[in-house]
């Protein structure tokens, strides 16, 4: 696995990690695995934060009570409340979205300088102990994701009554209500969830 190691046990390691839960804490841990360099996380915690939009649709009853939305219209009404987040998290959302895809693509070109025997001077600029730099190391781009996702968790509990946290304690509590017949992703439709749904998985592996 390209990433180095992250040592559990390592008391240093998790005094370094700033204050996070759920997918931000676990791809943060990831992002600063092993001896790569730390890189001074973004300016976002001291600029002012806009409010987040109104909804435009309410929490369904299920969602609401606690229990599964097992009816037709129950699963209607999450979807259009889910809608409803994304709309109002549009700029967090774009945001932890488009960090994700430039970590992923960073990704792929280290592991195309790697298998296609492009030069050990390109694959060390790309790896894990590359320049903690836009276009060079993947590290970069992960820790750039982490903050992006750590953006996204804040701005969701903005809002009145733990409405957008609701929903991801929801998706957590019956998360197949998000997955295919296949077992795929994408059922709820929530734009939100599916990036911190993605984060989870990476700071998991």
């Amino acid at each position: 696995h390209p990433l180095p190691p992250f040592n559990h046990h390592n008391p240093t390691q998790h005094a370094m990690a700033p204050s996070m839960t759920g997918a931000s804490a676990d791809l943060w841990m990831v992002a600063h695995a092993g001896r790569a360099p730390r890189v001074a996380t973004s300016l976002g915690g001291f600029c002012p934060r806009p409010v987040p939009k109104a909804l435009s649709a309410q929490a369904p009853t299920c969602l609401e009570s606690g229990r599964d939305c097992e009816t037709k219209e129950e699963k209607s009404d999450l979807r259009e409340f889910a809608r409803a987040i994304d709309k109002s998290l549009e700029g967090a959302v774009k945001a932890a979205k488009e960090a994700r895809q430039r970590f992923e693509n960073r990704v792929c070109d280290f592991r195309y300088a790697e298998i296609e025997e492009k030069g050990q001077l390109l694959a060390d600029a790309y790896g894990p102990y590359g320049p903690m730099k836009p276009g060079a190391s993947y590290l970069y781009e992960l820790r750039r994701w982490a903050d992006a996702i750590n953006e996204l968790q804040v701005e969701c509990t903005k809002f009145p009554g733990e409405a957008c946290t609701n929903l991801l304690n929801h998706m957590r509590n019956f998360p197949d209500a998000d997955k295919t017949v296949t077992g795929g992703h994408g059922v709820l439709g929530s734009k939100m969830y599916n990036e911190i749904r993605m984060a989870c998985e990476v700071g998991k592996t």
